[in-house]
């Protein structure tokens, strides 16, 4: 189409440009011809990937293939991202009908909730739900909280063929329901660590709701209170006798912040893939890990909630700090301050708005409780457990003992958690508040103490595996075994590799690692043996045999 034109006769391209607008306009003539160009290099792209990828072993030059697939898979995202952006204004653009539809959602959603007439408002509800249809076919993905869906959506089944609903283990029952009804499939996503939704009723209550209606046997599946929707979706999965997939990579945060959590939360499941560099070169001024500053206080007594004046004091001087060094006027770094008691927050957001600087940072400055960060996220955050004497044993013992609580206030910092707490009133708390306050205080987290390994071999393996840039653990405990090193490549393939010295040389040893292997890959690792000596002598070889993993 664009050689046709460059080269037509002015009479006959302005009557091909006259037709062409009359259907589409200028818009649509630019969109077309950047999409066009942009799936010509995507294809490409994809050609040159696929082509490397199938060469990739029987090449010398191994660790620079792989650096170029690397390269070519960001190229292939990027233009991706572009090939999908133009699509959907594409589409938008050539809907004549698109703003149209748009404000007659509007129109209509408003009539639904004030429309009063019983028969008017059947015709207004299936106007809407027309409109919805045709709105669709224009925009397929749609955002709604559980809440909002009420007032966004008509209560129609098979609206969409897919629901996905995100942080389900904090989404009550009952208002997953109407959701699960607009969808023919469902993908439920959360995390059963992490806190569910709060109940105002009162379990004695539910049971008697339960029971004037005869469902007591409902409860131990379908209890408001105490059940979640992630909870339901994976229960009817292990009925079936299969189990929910386990999204093992995180992202978000520094080793240090994560490894407590990974190792008592998650049994050293999760994969790290945090960029090490990019929160680096975010907080240049900054230390990166977890830092305790030992705040010795007290809780006056309350007729409601708790707060520790003492743990506001050092976190405005925390605050006052970053300040000086200019951190806090770095318009792209998010500071936070997490707290399990909302009179707590409270006081610090009034400590907050008399700091001269309050201003400037209010919007880049989050102050919440725990239930309200869930799912969110800062580069620095200051947790403040408010544990102290004076603090009520049952409110102490909520803290301690709330697994999901205190695993989502220390895992929202991306680059460095500051605890400002009394160190050993926490350490006194008991449950894992106490553990974590353990680990805080003797420097066991990982990425503030040196790894241990057993011998010059396995610490030469460390820095191979540095080298080449592949997530690992050493001295990894899973089931009865110990792994030398557990390996996961960028694709989630999970390794358990093993530097073999001179006693792994006889029979015996062979026939132990043999059934050793056996049960091991049966728990989902492959298993690869590299003799200790190779990694002295054969260094090239086991680099490329490394970089194979990537």
């Amino acid at each position: 189409m664009e050689k046709t034109i460059a080269t037509a006769p002015k009479a006959v391209k302005d009557d091909i440009l006259s037709k062409v607008q009359d259907n589409f306009g200028y818009l649509s003539i630019s969109i077309a011809f950047q999409q066009l160009s942009l799936f010509r290099n995507w294809m490409e792209t994809t050609t040159k990937l696929q082509k490397s990828e199938e060469q990739f072993i029987d090449l010398p030059s191994a660790k620079l293939l792989a650096e170029n697939i690397q390269e070519l898979k960001e190229r292939k995202a990027d233009i991706s991202k572009k090939l999908f952006k133009n699509t959907w204004t594409r589409n938008v653009a050539r809907h004549e009908t698109a703003n149209y539809e748009i404000s007659r959602y509007f129109e209509l959603a408003e009539k639904i909730f004030d429309n009063q007439n019983k028969n008017e408002w059947i015709q207004v509800l299936n106007d809407f739900t027309k409109t919805i249809k045709n709105l669709t076919s224009i925009f397929p993905l749609w955002i709604v909280t559980n809440l909002s869906a009420r007032r966004s959506l008509p209560l129609k089944p098979n609206l969409f063929d897919l629901v996905i609903i995100d942080e389900a283990s904090q989404c009550d029952i009952p208002s997953a329901i109407p959701l699960l009804f607009r969808s023919r499939r469902a993908v439920i996503i959360g995390d059963p660590r992490q806190l569910q939704h709060i109940s105002t009723l009162n379990p004695k209550r539910e049971a008697q709701i339960a029971e004037e209606n005869k469902a007591e046997s409902l409860l131990t599946d379908w209890s408001y209170i105490s059940r979640s929707i992630y909870d339901v979706a994976e229960t009817a999965i292990q009925k079936k006798n299969g189990g929910a997939i386990f999204l093992a990579e995180h992202y978000r945060s520094h080793l240090a912040i994560v490894e407590f959590s990974n190792r008592v939360f998650y049994q050293r499941k999760l994969v790290l893939r945090t960029s090490h560099s990019t929160l680096t070169s975010r907080l240049k001024n900054h230390r990166l890990g977890v830092f305790w500053h030992d705040v010795p206080g007290y809780v006056p007594k309350t007729s409601r909630s708790a707060c520790n004046e003492a743990e506001v004091s050092k976190a405005i001087e925390l605050l006052n700090g970053w300040w000086k060094l200019n951190l806090l006027s770095q318009p792209d770094i998010r500071f936070g301050i997490v707290t399990p008691f909302r009179l707590q927050m409270e006081k610090m957001k009034q400590a907050l708005q008399r700091q001269p600087w309050w201003g400037e940072i209010k919007d880049r400055l989050i102050v919440g409780t725990a239930h309200a960060f869930q799912g969110d996220e800062c580069d620095i955050m200051i947790f403040s457990p408010v544990v102290a004497k004076g603090l009520s044993k049952n409110l102490c013992n909520w803290v301690a003992n709330t697994d999901q609580l205190l695993n989502v206030a220390i895992t929202r910092a991306r680059g460095a958690m500051h605890i400002v707490g009394d160190l050993n009133e926490c350490k006194l708390a008991g449950g894992h508040l106490s553990e974590f306050a353990e680990s805080v205080a003797s420097g066991n987290i990982a990425g503030q103490t040196e790894a241990r390994f057993d011998s010059p071999a396995e610490e030469h393996m460390a820095d191979l595996l540095d080298e080449i840039g592949l997530w690992y653990l050493p001295q990894f405990p899973e089931e009865r075994y110990r792994f030398d090193f557990l390996v996961v490549s960028p694709f989630g393939k999970r390794y358990d590799l093993e530097v073999d010295g001179r006693g792994h040389w006889t029979a015996e040893q062979m026939r132990i690692d043999e059934v050793r292997d056996k049960v091991v890959e049966g728990l989902g690792y492959e298993v690869i043996r590299i003799e200790a000596r190779d990694l002295f002598n054969r260094e090239d070889f086991i680099k490329t045999r490394l970089a194979r993993l990537s």
